[in-house]
């Protein structure tokens, strides 16, 4: 008698007593601070048995079988439509088999009182589901019926031959709303220096525009012109395109949070914000999110001349004054008609500011006395 003939294949319940399938499953997109990855939420379901939030599936392989048998046994499983007829009992091609997540580790043998031992036998297939829900990629239509199926493989000297399958009930997988952008702060130099320093000198230009200098910090090394700046760099993370990314240098203590809202008036009038360009940046080591940089800079005629990093703060000699930190943060906007609400935030490490009146005076100070 055949191979296929003399197995039967099913999926085991969670030791937490729930059954192992929903009838519908969320879709997220799960960022982390510098990749975004795809995954089910609560696949299968939401157990303590398993983090993060998955139950740890065990497809059971019973029947008439040799340790020999055992020892050739391989399962491959994948979320399939439902519409799909799947792979056939037989010989199965190898690309096939490629595109699907394999349990390459032996199986375990257990002994239940159900199965009298001879003639029967059984063998246990730990299935890596987080794999397999990573590896899935959902089409736009939500109406779509899914299956979790794993397929029972036996090794043959010259194929693979498909002998089984466990198969879950149908269920769906649905769109969960976006979730906020993430923005990370992204260093295309390579220098080795702290990308932000703890402290900055402003400047005074002739046209009474105030800059920091050397902002964030030389590279690779001082440039006498232009108060010494270099373009900053975000990544922003999300499900949507459509986002309005600026920048300023402001007090740490008036950083706007997720869902404050900013008038386009009050936008205009503050010469402090930079509007983020979106760079084609390619690179084989980075696949998701968008690259902008954020220069200041002044159309002269037909050029575009690149300024310092404009900053107005208004400093006294007030000791608390002196002490206040500042911060350089970058705001992912949604437009909302005449207004801009906040929807994504980074920051840089605090900083002090002082002016160059006043470092010079200090200076002048500390070598007299």
């Amino acid at each position: 008698m055949t191979i296929s003939r003399r197995v039967f294949c099913t999926f085991c319940d969670c030791s937490c007593g729930n059954a192992p399938f929903s009838s519908a499953y969320k879709w997220p997109l799960e960022f982390t601070r510098d990749f975004r990855s795809r995954g089910h939420r609560c696949l299968l379901q939401c157990c303590a048995a398993r983090s993060p939030c998955a139950c740890n599936l065990v497809m059971r392989v019973a029947g008439s079988f040799t340790d020999l048998e055992i020892e050739r046994f391989m399962c491959f499983s994948r979320v399939e439509d439902a519409r799909s007829q799947g792979l056939d009992m037989g010989p199965v091609d190898s690309t096939a088999l490629r595109a699907m997540v394999a349990t390459t580790t032996l199986p375990r043998q257990e002994a239940h009182a159900i199965i009298p031992k001879p003639p029967l036998a059984e063998c246990l297939f730990d299935v890596d589901v987080a794999a397999v829900a990573s590896s899935l990629i959902v089409p736009s239509s939500s109406g779509t019926l899914y299956t979790f199926k794993s397929y029972l493989v036996m090794t043959e000297v010259e194929a693979q031959v498909v002998v089984g399958w466990a198969q879950s009930p149908l269920f769906t997988i649905t769109s969960a709303p976006p979730l906020l952008p993430t923005l990370s702060l992204f260093a295309l130099c390579e220098c080795r220096c702290s990308y932000f320093s703890t402290d900055y000198i402003r400047m005074n230009k002739s046209c009474g525009r105030k800059e920091l200098r050397c902002f964030p910090h030389c590279c690779p090394d001082h440039m006498p012109y232009n108060s010494c700046n270099v373009p900053l760099h975000i990544r922003l993370l999300s499900a949507s395109a459509d986002w309005t990314v600026l920048a300023r240098v402001e007090l740490a203590t008036s950083t706007l949070a997720i869902g404050d809202v900013l008038s386009l008036d009050a936008l205009q009038t503050d010469t402090n914000w930079i509007l983020g360009a979106k760079m084609d940046y390619y690179d084989d080591d980075i696949e998701d999110g968008d690259i902008y940089a954020f220069q200041s800079s002044h159309q002269i005629g037909e050029r575009q001349v690149v300024m310092g990093w404009p900053y107005s703060w208004t400093s006294t000699a007030s000791h608390t004054n002196r002490e206040q930190m500042h911060v350089w943060t970058a705001y992912a906007m949604e437009s909302t008609g005449t207004d801009l609400r906040v929807q994504g935030v980074v920051s840089s490490a605090a900083f002090s500011v002082v002016s160059y009146r006043r470092r010079r005076t200090t200076t002048t100070t500390d070598s007299s006395s």
